[in-house]
């Protein structure tokens, strides 16, 4: 859980380091998000993590990936470009 803590701490401060000056970047706001995504892990690992078995998630994490793997090459023929 710290680890997840410490990513959001480093990914907000290089953000703020090289990109402070972006008039569209709102720290406050991704810094709310960067919470809220902390808090669900935190959920997620309190609650769902312990229900969910080994090979459902390797299932998932699989077909995930062959989805990732299609994707471009779907919109790719649906958009006929």
């Amino acid at each position: 859980m710290i680890t997840i803590i410490l990513d959001g701490l480093v990914l907000l401060g290089l953000m703020f380091l090289f990109d402070r000056k972006n008039p569209n970047r709102d720290f406050l706001e991704t810094g709310l998000v960067a919470f809220i995504l902390v808090i669900a892990a935190v959920l997620m690992n309190n609650f769902l993590t312990p229900l969910i078995a080994i090979r459902r998630a390797v299932v998932i994490a699989a077909v995930f990936v062959a989805f990732k793997i299609l994707e471009p090459f779907v919109f790719r023929a649906l958009l006929g470009s």
